[in-house]
C-alpha cells in the first residue's frame, strides 16, 4: 500500500479493564481486533480503531477504561472528529473491517460521513462472525 494508507477496525466491547491508561490496542481484546492488526503489520500500514469516545485513533493510543455503545444521534458530532482527525494523520485512503451488526452500524455511518468530509477514499471490508 501506499503512503497515506492505513487499516482501522472498531473498538469492542470486549476491554481489558486496567484501571490505568492502556495502548488501544491492548484495551480493546474483541478477536478482531488482534486480526485486523496482524493484516496492518504484515502489509507495512498504520493500524487505527475506531471508537465511539475517541474517534478514529492510533492503536498505540494511551485510553482509559470506558463503557460507551455509539448511539444514532451520536454520529453527526463523531463524523466531524474523525474528518478532523483522518486529516491530521494525513490519511488518504483507509481501509476499514467491520462486521454486518446492528451496533455496528453507526460507527460506520460516522467513519462514512467523516472520510467524505474529509476527501478519504474508503474502502469497507467485511469480517467473518468468528474474527
Amino acid at each position: 500500500m501506499a503512503a497515506g494508507e492505513a487499516i482501522c477496525c472498531i473498538c469492542s466491547r470486549s476491554k481489558n479493564h486496567d484501571p490505568h491508561p492502556l495502548p488501544a490496542v491492548e484495551r480493546y481484546t474483541g478477536t478482531h481486533i488482534k486480526h485486523v492488526k496482524t493484516l496492518a503489520e504484515n502489509q507495512k500500514n498504520p493500524f487505527f480503531v475506531l471508537s465511539g469516545v475517541h474517534g478514529f485513533i492510533p492503536g498505540r493510543s494511551m485510553i482509559w477504561n470506558y463503557d460507551h455503545l455509539l448511539q444514532p444521534n451520536e454520529v453527526a458530532a463523531l463524523a466531524h472528529k474523525i474528518g478532523q482527525q483522518l486529516k491530521y494523520y494525513g490519511i488518504k485512503t483507509l481501509h476499514f473491517y467491520t462486521k454486518d451488526k446492528p451496533n455496528w452500524q453507526p460507527y460506520l455511518a460516522a467513519l462514512k460521513q467523516g472520510a467524505e468530509v474529509a476527501g478519504v477514499q474508503l474502502h469497507v471490508n467485511y469480517l467473518e462472525d468468528d474474527t
